[in-house]
């Protein structure tokens, strides 16, 4: 009898092929207990995991966007001073994985789920993207703009300096990690402190590699 050949050698000498164990795919909600309040404050604003596509985030209901998210967001930050400070030490806990699923994941548009009519929500609707990513709409947070710009500045140098394998690219797109990090941070609406983000665009401009900065030139 072997099991692991997928195969079992019955008394009979018949041969019964077994499927392949598949592995459970992870959801970006598990293990969950170090970014409690980040999944928490985005389920309160608007944004989860998706039941069906446990690798996606996707808009709660159908009349949420991403101006709802961010307006919930700082009604949730405002209830308490330290609010926004769990929430980037929630956000920035979640986005330490070592296959990096989770920063594309942050980085790829929020699903939208489109609701013919009210007697299709308890039957899924219609799948669209928004156009923005999480992370486009949380740089677009004046509460955490600032510390989130500093980390995804550190994050993106990460990135661009691990050795431009395929593996670091991103999966849609075939965009390099870091400059799908830094393509975020353009032409946002909102700008907290503009003199800061001036700092931050000549300390790009100094660290990163020519081939990256020519990415986040407009055609």
């Amino acid at each position: 009898m072997n099991f692991e050949g997928k195969q079992v050698e019955t008394s009979s000498n018949e041969n019964i092929k077994m499927a392949p164990i598949k592995k459970k795919r992870r959801r970006l909600d598990d293990d969950a207990e170090e970014s409690a309040y980040f999944f928490k404050a985005l389920k309160l604003s608007g944004i989860v995991v998706d039941e069906e596509d446990g690798r996606r985030f996707v808009f709660r209901n159908a009349d949420s966007d991403a101006s709802s998210v961010i307006h919930k967001l700082k009604a949730e930050f405002a209830i308490a001073e330290d609010n926004a400070k769990t929430f980037s030490k929630h956000l920035q806990n979640f986005l330490e994985d070592e296959d990096k699923s989770k920063i594309r994941a942050v980085l790829t548009p929020v699903k939208r789920r489109a609701f013919l009519d009210a007697s299709q929500s308890s039957s899924g609707g219609l799948d669209v993207l928004a156009p923005s990513s999480i992370i486009r709409i949380l740089l677009q947070v004046e509460e955490i703009q600032a510390e989130l710009f500093d980390y995804l500045i550190e994050r993106a140098m990460l990135e661009d300096d691990d050795d431009e394998d395929e593996e670091s690219a991103d999966e849609d797109n075939g965009e390099n990690l870091a400059s799908s990090i830094l393509n975020q941070m353009i032409r946002l609406p909102l700008i907290k402190d503009p003199e800061r983000l001036a700092e931050k665009f000549l300390e790009i401009m100094a660290n990163f590699s020519r081939d990256l900065l020519l990415t986040l030139i407009p055609a």
